[in-house]
C-alpha cells in the first residue's frame, strides 16, 4: 500500500518496527499522563479552555491472533475493545434545536425496518433468515433541509483491549489534558450501554449525558 499510494518503497518489517516502537512510545505517554492525573499534578497543555467539549465512548470487536513464532495465522480471536472520541467545537449562536424533528429519512418506514435489522445483525450476529419483513418501497423521503452543523475542531482519541476502569482513567486523563473540565460546555455520547454511564457519572460527573440517536431509533422500533 504504501509503495502503491506513496510511492515508498519500504519492507514490512521496517514498517513494523516502527509502528511498534511508535506505538510503544505513545502507550507509555498514555500510562504516563494517567499516573499524573490521578496524582492531581496532570495540567492541560493549553492555557485556553475550549468553548464546546465532547467524547464519544462505545465498545467494538477486532480481530486478533497470536504474534509470537514462525509466519502464519495462530489462534485466531475476536476481542473486545472500548474506544473513546475526543472532540471540540466550535460554539454555536442561540440555544434553539438546529434540526428539532428526525431527518425525514428516519420517518420512512421501509428505510427504518432496514436500518435496524442491519444493526441487530452486527450487533448480535444473527443469520440473515431473522432479517424483519419487507415492506412494500415507498417513494424516496424528501431531503430534509440543510442544517447548521457544529464547525469540527480537535479530534483526538484513546483505546484498549482492557476493562472499563483503566479505560476511564485514559479517558479522564485525555480530557484534562487537553483541558475538557474547563470548557463551558461538557458532553457525553453513548449508545445506552451500563457501562458507559457508569463510567460517565464516575469520571465526568456534572456532564450532559446523549443517548445516541440510531440506538434509541432500534428501541423505538421494537416498541
Amino acid at each position: 500500500a504504501l509503495k502503491t499510494l506513496a510511492e515508498l518503497s519500504i519492507s514490512p518489517k521496517h514498517v513494523q518496527r516502527i509502528t511498534e516502537r511508535l506505538g510503544e512510545e505513545r502507550q507509555r505517554q498514555r500510562d504516563a499522563d494517567v499516573v499524573a492525573h490521578q496524582a492531581r499534578t496532570l495540567m492541560p497543555r493549553h492555557a485556553e479552555p475550549p468553548a464546546v467539549a465532547a467524547i464519544h465512548l462505545d465498545a467494538g470487536k477486532i480481530q486478533r491472533r497470536d504474534d509470537a513464532g514462525p509466519p502464519g495465522v495462530r489462534d485466531p480471536r475476536w476481542a473486545d475493545t472500548k474506544i473513546a472520541c475526543c472532540l471540540t467545537y466550535a460554539p454555536r449562536s442561540g440555544t434553539d434545536d438546529p434540526q428539532p424533528d428526525p431527518p425525514a429519512v428516519f420517518l420512512d418506514r421501509p428505510s427504518v425496518m432496514r436500518l435496524c435489522g442491519e444493526m441487530k445483525r452486527v450487533r448480535n450476529g444473527s443469520a440473515a433468515s431473522q432479517d424483519p419483513p419487507r415492506e412494500k418501497a415507498s417513494e424516496p423521503p424528501q431531503d430534509s433541509p440543510e442544517i447548521e452543523r457544529p464547525q469540527r475542531l480537535v479530534r483526538t482519541a484513546v483505546a484498549t483491549l482492557g476493562s472499563a476502569e483503566p479505560f476511564g482513567w485514559m479517558v479522564a486523563a485525555e480530557a484534562k489534558r487537553r483541558g475538557f473540565f474547563e470548557a463551558a460546555k461538557r458532553g457525553i455520547l453513548g449508545d445506552g450501554a451500563a457501562w458507559i454511564w457508569t463510567l460517565a457519572a464516575t469520571f465526568f460527573d456534572g456532564w450532559t449525558q446523549t443517548l445516541d440517536f440510531l440506538h434509541l431509533l432500534t428501541h423505538l422500533y421494537d416498541a
